[in-house]
């Protein structure tokens, strides 16, 4: 599939042997069960900078070639359950650590534009399959190597039979800060680069082999014992009646199956009734069908899921339930808050539009979707309820450490507010947002994972005051050489060097524009306080008119 929205994958067909799946160029969220798919033997998912959820993911047990490009995965697929794999393509994620890996199987891995820092105890072949190795770590900064003595031995002989890249931007490996005896540093590829290794082999031992199974002892047959096996045989049932025993077992299981699809289809009879019977006090809210389109996945909660649309060229919002939440529980659930919506009506609550549907199971929710006047003086009243946020907080000696758009929520009664403040910056890495790593907002030293304060916040802000100007994520127009957006590790990347800052458009106030750039300079001690940013918004604010 190319240019398609694809939202989860699971239960692909099995009508055809050696099947290769692609899916390029489009926004998987998640990937379900495929231990039944013993015949896709290629699986590439193109994901194009979104995140995928593979926390419930069982793979193609037969798979040989699995490609997950640009889908910000953080740690690998489990390799043991795919024992045929022979190419292993994750470009382009944010793995940062390939740690304990038996990699003796593959033919290619390759691990090209992932910010990759350390390597340690991963197995490459050193058998017939090193002949065709090739272990990509293409614009990988390394400086931890650590391999065991056969993986050197591999690496040794890399100018015959490895390739550590296969285009021009070769990998940055220098250990020379992290190897400690009894480790040493040896040279490989010709004296290209250089890595540490260990004195033996930090491969677990193979597993013990089963214990025998016992043998029944051989019977040794005489003269008597085969006489005596011959009355004992006249004795047992004739083979008639073995026969007519089994006719009979196989009617009964039959039966008993009959029965039970029966009254399977009967209950789902039963269950379409009734959910028709719920829909039917929605029949006054219902929409034309074929005039709904649905555009783009926008987000997920628990239960449901919410997409872009348009409803007789009107901007729409649809929500529907998530794949697996069908059940008649969950349709009638759903039936009774979209007939709550039908009764309100305030130009402080989304207005709903109507319901659709061909099927139960395919009930949608629809929503209006206006982009609303988001006028300077009201985005400055925004913008200092942050700064106070943040000056309280730094009072409390707290940190909010993931300060961005979504984790600010705006009220037309209650005015805006921060959310989810205090959340380490593992959690935040392995939790990040649908489709745009949290990578984005954060500050210089935080991304080279040195100390950082308070200052780290303001660079934040910063690129929040890039989004109120916008109304897009942070470097959502910059493009690269071949005019795709940038991935997370290349704008991480250029953040660190300080060669990249967020767009503000023409109309942005010149005062906004500059306090953004003093917060978002590059040294933390350049920076203004939360203190500072207040005052300064509150005197601007007082030249709109603010009191």
């Amino acid at each position: 599939m190319h240019d398609e929205p694809v939202d989860y994958i699971a239960n692909l067909p099995s009508l055809f042997a050696n099947l290769t799946v692609a899916f390029d160029n489009t926004s998987v969220h998640g990937i379900g069960d495929l231990s039944t798919s013993i015949n896709v033997k290629e699986l590439d998912i193109y994901n194009y900078n979104v995140a995928i959820n593979t926390s419930n993911t069982s793979w193609p047990p037969n798979l040989e070639s699995l490609q997950l490009r640009q889908a910000q995965f953080t740690t690998l697929p489990n390799l043991a359950s795919m024992p045929q794999l022979l190419y292993l393509d994750v470009r382009s994620n944010l793995f940062t650590r390939l740690e304990n890996l038996d990699l003796r199987g593959l033919r290619r891995a390759n691990f090209d534009d992932n910010p990759i820092t350390t390597i340690s105890n991963v197995s490459l072949s050193s058998g017939e399959r090193s002949d065709t190795l090739m272990f990509g770590l293409s614009g990988c900064k390394i400086t931890t190597f650590l391999v065991n003595p056969d993986t050197y031995t591999v690496l040794l002989n890399a100018n015959k039979t490895v390739q550590l890249h296969n285009n021009d931007l070769p990998p940055t490996i220098d250990v020379s800060a992290t190897c400690k005896a009894p480790n040493s540093i040896k040279p490989v590829m010709q004296g290209a680069y250089s890595v540490c290794v260990t004195p033996e082999s930090m491969l677990p031992p193979p597993p013990p082999p089963p214990p025998p199974t016992t043998a029944p002892s051989p019977t040794t047959i005489s003269p008597l014992s085969a006489s005596t096996s011959a009355d004992q045989a006249s004795s047992r049932l004739s083979s008639g009646a073995i026969a007519g025993i089994i006719v009979g077992l196989v009617t009964v299981v039959a039966s008993l199956v009959l029965f039970l699809a029966r009254r399977q289809r009967r209950l789902q009879l039963i269950l379409m009734e009734r959910n028709a019977l719920y829909l039917d006090a929605l029949q006054m809210l219902r929409l034309d069908e074929g005039s709904l389109v649905k555009l783009q996945f926008v987000a997920e909660g628990a239960y449901g899921q919410v997409s872009r649309g348009a409803y007789k060229g009107e901007p729409v919002a649809i929500k529907s339930l998530l794949p697996g939440k069908h059940s008649q529980a969950d349709v009638t659930t759903f039936v009774a808050e979209i007939q709550l919506a039908s009764m309100m009506e305030s130009p402080y609550i989304v207005k709903l539009l109507g319901a659709s549907w061909r099927t139960p199971s395919e009930l949608e929710m629809v929503l209006e979707r206006r982009r609303p006047h988001f006028y300077w003086d009201e985005k400055a009243t925004c913008m200092l309820s942050i700064a106070e946020g943040l000056v309280y907080m730094y009072t409390m000696n707290i940190i909010h450490r993931d300060l961005k758009s979504r984790n600010i929520l705006l009220d037309a009664i209650k005015g805006t507010k921060l959310t989810d403040f205090g959340v380490s910056r593992e959690m935040t890495t392995e939790t990040m947002t649908i489709g745009v790593g949290t990578y984005r907002w954060m500050a210089p030293e935080v991304l080279q994972e040195c100390y950082y304060s308070t200052s780290a916040d303001i660079y934040s802000f910063g690129m929040v005051l890039s989004e109120l100007s916008t109304h897009d994520i942070p470097y959502a127009d910059v493009r690269s050489e071949n005019g795709h957006p940038l991935v997370d590790t290349a704008i991480m990347s250029r953040v660190i060097q300080g060669t990249i800052s967020p767009s503000f458009v023409a109309s942005t106030p010149m005062w906004v524009i500059t306090l953004a750039q003093s917060c978002l300079a590059h040294a933390p001690e350049h920076r203004p306080t939360a203190i500072e940013i207040a005052h300064t918004i509150e005197r601007q604010r007082k030249t709109l008119g603010h009191v």
